[in-house]
């Protein structure tokens, strides 16, 4: 029994210290988990505070000191280092650190963060080329400045301010054809209400333009005497524009050269219901009626 006693008691002495030993690990272990914790909640927040005032890089580098202290949850601090790699523009880096953190967990919230930054990546590159056009245009290279307005296209191919940009540039330079062509391949694809009423205004441009340019070509036939081709080209310009008067006045010109005054007083009276303010046409009615 004695022996029994003294064995029992150097049981005892031996698991006390191992006890108090167990005691001072796990209060140990707690007071580091606690203090880990507490370094990490104080790094998130003077990450936040960086993202909160734009100061992008601070940010970046707290976030990625956070994310090194906590490797369990770290969604939202991953979603906010991208945001933060987004405000300095680097939408790359933005995109590898969400798929990186998406491949291991599958989260749901970095999947829509992937498309968000894809979609604000995708607006950056469009504006920046955007921007590079309106230079070349501004510098008066319209060549250069169309050239960034198709690749704007390939990056959003749905956004009128390319399709809108690309005609401008044509009219700068002078060729309303290509312009109007542009408009209404735009229209095709978004059709937007902005620019089919910059197709409407681009038709009147090129009446107007085919309306000079045939009433060029008529007065140029008169001067040689060639008064069948010159009338021709005269009434092809009161087809373009019924409502404008120089036609009208250069075809009467014509006729009267001919002595045909039926015709002239005819085509005057026509005139005159199509052509607002005509005094010169009241005139030439006039005179075609006293000489007729």
């Amino acid at each position: 029994p004695i022996l029994k006693r003294a064995l029992k008691s150097d049981k005892i002495k031996i698991a006390i210290p191992i006890v108090v030993l167990s005691i001072l690990l796990i209060g140990l272990f707690v007071l580091f988990n606690q203090a880990s914790k507490r370094r990490y909640e104080e790094q998130v927040a003077r990450a936040e505070s960086y993202l909160e005032a734009e100061s992008y890089q601070e940010a970046i580098e707290s976030y990625n000191k956070a994310l090194r202290m906590n490797k369990d949850k770290w969604d939202e601090d991953v979603i906010a280092l991208a945001e933060a790699y987004a405000g300095n523009y680097n939408y790359d880096k933005a995109l590898e650190t969400l798929r990186e953190y998406y491949i291991r967990s599958d989260s749901v919230l970095l999947k829509e963060k992937i498309v968000d930054i894809s979609c604000q990546k995708l607006d950056y590159e469009y504006q920046q080329v955007i921007s590079r056009g309106n230079k070349f245009f501004s510098n008066e290279e319209y060549d250069k400045a169309i050239d960034e307005y198709e690749k704007a296209k390939t990056i959003k191919g749905r956004e009128t301010i390319s399709y809108q940009k690309i005609a401008e540039s044509y009219v700068a330079k002078g060729d309303y054809e290509r312009a109007y062509k542009e408009i209404a391949d735009g229209i095709v694809l978004t059709q937007n209400e902005n620019l089919k009423k910059t197709l409407s205004r681009l038709e009147v441009e090129l009446g107007l333009i085919q309306y000079n340019k045939c009433i060029e070509e008529g007065t140029e036939y008169i001067q040689q005497e060639k008064y069948t081709e010159g009338i021709k080209k005269y009434e092809e310009a009161i087809k373009q524009v019924p409502t404008a008067e120089r036609a009208y006045v250069r075809l009467g010109e014509a006729y009267i050269q001919l002595e045909w005054y039926e015709r002239t007083v005819a085509l005057m009276q026509t005139a005159l219901t199509n052509v607002r303010r005509a005094t010169s046409l009241q005139e030439f009615l006039e005179i075609a009626a006293r000489v007729g």
